[in-house]
């Protein structure tokens, strides 16, 4: 809404000769402005221009090369003279529209070019993780590993648990110590090891019983499986196990 009271206020103060997917912010603003812009920056990573008459990009500065695209109609000569071979043979394999229409911007997320704040989270969520991470995401941001966690025959609490678990967000010690709760983060069982979400339900001694004392009736990955292989360690040990031993271990880390 541009022309709302607040909209006309926030570009006066922030962005006077700008628009908001083409303009440095400044450093120096408030706390509310600092959270607008978070959600910008990821606007912006995930925007990308549609080519029209050619007038309103610019383009060294906009993305508007896309994926998957085949063309015949540009000047392949010239475009290979001025740009990268990778940027050019991805802009070569573009369409070119007749229609001598504006460019406009979309969101490259989703195929159909609109907004989604579910694309807008997987997007913000991908940004986060490390390149050895994000080798299990498919084209529109949703990590395959992830569906094995949700078609697991479980219960809803214990798939939540496990998200929980994946994201570090359980109540551990550690996590309260962050939150100002409590004032250490060490396990007070063992009172050696600042307890977080790994700790809780795979390190500790009663957790490593448990799996011990559970391998006479379950099928279970074998111990070397159970290891902090990174921030992705459970993901990669679901990943390991068949359908059945995957509910398992759910269960197992669940009542650990």
């Amino acid at each position: 809404m541009p022309d709302s009271l607040c909209a006309r206020i926030l570009k006066a103060k922030y962005y006077p000769h700008g628009n908001l997917l083409d303009t440095a912010f400044p450093s120096v603003s408030s706390p509310t402005w600092k959270a607008i812009e978070h959600g910008l920056q990821l606007l912006k990573d995930g925007v990308i221009w549609r080519i029209g008459n050619g007038t309103n990009i610019k383009i060294w500065r906009h993305r508007w090369i896309p994926k998957g695209d085949k063309s015949v109609e540009w000047n392949e000569r010239l475009v290979r003279h001025v740009m990268k071979e990778e940027d050019a043979t991805e802009t070569l394999r573009m369409n070119l529209s007749d229609a001598i229409d504006e460019d406009f911007p979309a969101w490259q997320p989703e195929r159909t070019g609109m907004f989604t704040v579910k694309s807008a989270y997987r997007l913000a969520w991908n940004l986060k993780q490390p390149t050895s991470a994000s080798s299990s995401s498919e084209a529109d941001g949703e990590r395959k590993i992830w569906r094995c966690l949700w078609k697991t025959n479980v219960q809803p609490k214990v798939k939540i648990f496990a998200w929980k678990l994946a994201h570090d967000r359980l109540p551990t010690w550690e996590n309260k110590r962050k939150r100002k709760i409590e004032q250490s983060g060490i396990f007070p069982i063992c009172a050696q090891t600042v307890e977080d979400g790994f700790h809780a339900t795979v390190e500790c001694t009663k957790a490593r019983a448990l799996r011990e004392g559970m391998r006479e009736i379950w099928k279970l990955p074998g111990e070397e499986c159970f290891a902090r292989t990174g921030p992705d360690w459970l993901l990669v040990l679901l990943d390991a196990s068949d359908d059945a031993m995957r509910a398992h271990v759910l269960y197992l880390l669940w009542r650990s």
